[in-house]
């Protein structure tokens, strides 16, 4: 399973990652980005079976992030973020 892990901060990533580790039913190769850019990039010529994705990175902000990972990726996205969102309590 390829994994990949979009998070500009490293105290977060490691967290994730090791969360993702323990959590794995098998071998996980786990990639990772800080930027939209880099995990554009990297989905784009890997094959990648799921994304971790923070919603505000250092280039693209929000839901804006989503949609443009979605419009690359092919595989499940989960959001993961340290942001408060209204009404999701």
């Amino acid at each position: 399973m390829r994994v990949l892990l979009v998070e500009d901060n490293a105290s977060d990533a490691m967290v994730a990652q090791a969360a993702v580790e323990r959590a794995a039913f098998g071998p996980a190769e786990i990639l990772r980005a800080d930027t939209l850019a880099k995990a554009i990039a990297i989905a784009s010529s890997s094959e990648v079976h799921l994304v971790l994705l923070d919603l505000n990175l250092p280039d693209s902000h929000d839901l804006t992030t989503l949609e443009r990972m979605r419009a690359t990726a092919r595989c499940p996205i989960i959001v993961i973020t340290s942001e408060d969102w209204p009404g999701l309590d």
